[in-house]
């Protein structure tokens, strides 16, 4: 199955998608579902609470390595992985200007979809803008290995519908911005059936829709989930 590896080699080469500060519903989801920093510089945890060593997270398909290097702030033990090599590449050296040498980057095989971490590794997992830069049928492969490597959460950002004449399903990217890659466009039912689940088994599923103050249209649309690794049914 395509990967599309030399294509988001060529993305992050050419800086387009590289994104230098976390979004801030990534940086809400630590806050409310894993650990909260506190105005006295204290940390409050959330997730797997009678555990007593840090928590351990995986940023997957961590491009330039900005949400991994984030965790670092919630004390978090930090993995990051993705298929281009250019973009880890580009991560170690992020986090090196940061005087972080504890992050682990990783390349992903090119040749399987199994992930290189043992079971139940991570406490949690942020797939922020990577499950839908791929074709379905191979998102359905990953959540699977990432149900496999967590024994806590995971959380997800997919893009909705836009305009009328966006396609429906999945296409491939013909503007310079990411050119050649598969973008997938989702709906609640289709997350539901990445997932294997209900909608109801989610602890959190939530859909912005960005709006044109003139024309009153609706210009974009992302989902953000967050489902316990037991009730994905993959």
């Amino acid at each position: 199955m395509n990967n599309y590896k030399k294509e988001w080699n060529a993305a992050y080469n050419q800086g387009a998608n590289n994104i230098l500060y976390p979004q801030s519903e990534v940086v809400k989801f630590l806050n409310r579902f894993i650990c909260k920093r506190n105005n006295n510089g204290t940390l409050t945890r959330h997730l797997n609470k009678e555990k007593t060593q840090k928590l351990c997270g995986l940023d997957f398909g961590c491009g330039i390595g900005t949400h991994a290097i984030i965790f670092n702030d919630f004390e978090i033990d930090s993995f990051g992985i993705d298929i281009s090599e250019v973009a880890v590449s580009m991560a170690i050296k992020n986090a090196s200007k940061k005087g972080l040498k504890n992050i682990n980057f990783l390349v992903q095989s090119s040749k399987t979809q199994v992930l290189p971490f043992k079971d139940n590794y991570f406490d949690f997992v942020l797939a922020e803008s990577s499950l839908d830069s791929m074709p379905f049928d191979l998102a359905k492969l990953y959540i699977a290995e990432l149900k496999r490597v967590t024994n806590g959460i995971i959380y997800a950002s997919l893009m909705g519908g836009q305009d009328p004449t966006m396609p429906n399903n999945e296409f491939t990217i013909e503007t310079q911005h990411e050119m050649g890659t598969i973008q997938s466009v989702f709906t609640q039912e289709k997350i539901c059936k990445l997932f294997g689940t209900t909608k109801e088994k989610f602890v959190y599923f939530s859909c912005i829709d960005y709006t044109d103050c003139i024309s009153k249209k609706i210009t974009g649309k992302r989902y953000y989930v967050v489902i316990k690794c037991s009730d994905v049914g993959v």
